[in-house]
């Protein structure tokens, strides 16, 4: 396959002005594990379609049990703030109380905040971590899922390759003929102007194709992905 690209590279540089490329999805995303643990559902039966419902969940028991523990403390330690920061404020205003009760009672008042605020992050990380166990994207092409049923995952496995079909990309590499001024010229693809617009033209040749520029193309949504386009670029007048 890869001498089958390059053939085609090599054929279009020696036309010059017409080149093919694939007809891709706009983005490609790769979703990776942000948690370690068991595989408890993957629907692998949405794979090819796009997705509607639950993709992949990570098992989360354990974390579910102690993010409704972790509620509970910390509606606790702000009752207990609320407490003392109302206590502290009658303290304050008195005229009565001495500067060093009143600096224990800050002291006491901030602590009671701190504590709060600690539970309050911890919920919050909990919660964070028990949304990435559950992989849910509606609207992307389900491409491929990596795991199965009973699999064990660590952070950073691949779970699910997903495309973005709303539009889609073609990627050129263009002799510095084409280049230069590119965005001025007219573009056909398959012969026909104004389906697809310039979304990125480096001005810097290519690691690969050294003596070529990349050229990024993006448009319309198509029925049937992974064909091959001719994308001919027009000098500037015609």
């Amino acid at each position: 396959m890869k001498q089958i690209i390059s053939l085609l590279f090599l054929f279009s540089v020696v036309f010059g002005g017409s080149y093919y490329a694939k007809i891709e999805p706009i983005y490609k995303y790769t979703i990776a594990s942000s948690a370690a643990g068991e595989i408890k559902h993957a629907n692998e039966s949405q794979e090819g379609k796009i997705a509607k419902d639950e993709i992949i969940k990570i098992d989360d028991e354990l974390d579910r049990a102690n993010y409704e523990l972790l509620k509970v403390v910390y509606e606790n330690l702000k009752a207990i703030y609320e407490s003392k920061l109302s206590i502290y404020e009658k303290i304050e205003a008195m005229t009565t109380k001495s500067q060093i009760e009143k600096e224990n009672e800050k002291i006491t008042m901030l602590t009671a905040k701190n504590n709060m605020l600690n539970a309050k992050l911890q919920l919050e990380e909990l919660e964070d971590r028990l949304l990435k166990k559950t992989i849910r994207n509606d609207g992307l092409y389900i491409y491929k899922i990596f795991v199965k049923e009973g699999d064990f995952v660590n952070l950073g496995a691949k779970l699910v390759e997903l495309h973005d079909v709303s539009a889609s990309r073609l990627v050129i590499y263009v002799d510095k003929d084409d280049i230069d001024n590119i965005k001025k010229k007219k573009i056909l693809v398959n012969g026909k102007p104004n389906l697809y617009k310039i979304d990125k033209a480096f001005m810097v040749a290519d690691s690969e194709f050294i003596s070529n520029y990349r050229v990024e193309l993006v448009g319309p949504a198509v029925k049937k992905f992974s064909e091959i386009a001719v994308i001919e670029i027009l000098k500037e007048g015609k």
